[in-house]
This record gives structure tokens, C-alpha cells and sequence, in this order.
């Protein structure tokens, strides 16, 4: 169902922990604390941070800063699950 939040499906084989699942989780419980501008605020530093050249979808190298979310770096992946988080809580208004 688009929007929604899925880890793996049933039958896929187990393999190395996927780090994006962990980082949805986390941005989960930190997106809903959040009001709408908070929100929409982060959704907006996070396309122009993913719209950059220089932007990396890596999993663990912290490299990437987001206006309006916090002064810490974030990985790629980080920010690609926390673009799904978003999305999702949005749908599903």
C-alpha cells in the first residue's frame, strides 16, 4: 500500500539487519512529535538537501546536514527513510 511503512515480506530470505528499517522506526517516533509546520518545515530543508549534487544515499557515513531538522549530520539513508516517514504520516492524515 503505498505510504506505508513495510520492513520485509514473508518468504524474502534473512540477510544482513537493513538499516533503512531501523531509521524509519527511529524517524517514526521522533516525526510524530512534530506539529504540521514542524513537519512541512523539515520536508522542505530535507528536498533541497536530497536535491543536492552532492547528496549520497550511504548508510552509515553521517555527511548530511538538513535545514530546519537539527544541527547533527545525518546519513543518506537516514534521510531517504525519514523522506518515507513524512510521505506516510502525510497520507495517512
Amino acid at each position: 500500500m503505498p505510504g506505508r511503512l513495510s520492513r520485509r515480506t514473508q518468504g524474502e530470505p534473512d540477510g544482513p539487519p537493513d538499516p533503512a528499517y531501523a531509521y524509519r522506526v527511529g524517524w517514526l517516533k521522533e516525526a510524530r512529535t512534530w506539529d504540521a509546520r514542524r513537519r512541512s518545515a523539515v520536508a522542505e530543508g530535507l528536498r533541497l538537501t536530497l536535491g543536492d549534487p552532492a547528496f549520497s544515499p550511504n548508510e552509515y557515513r553521517r555527511l548530511h546536514r538538513v535545514p530546519a531538522l537539527d544541527e547533527s549530520l545525518h546519513a543518506g539513508a537516514s534521510l531517504l527513510a525519514l523522506q518515507q516517514v513524512l510521505l506516510a504520516l502525510e497520507t495517512d492524515r
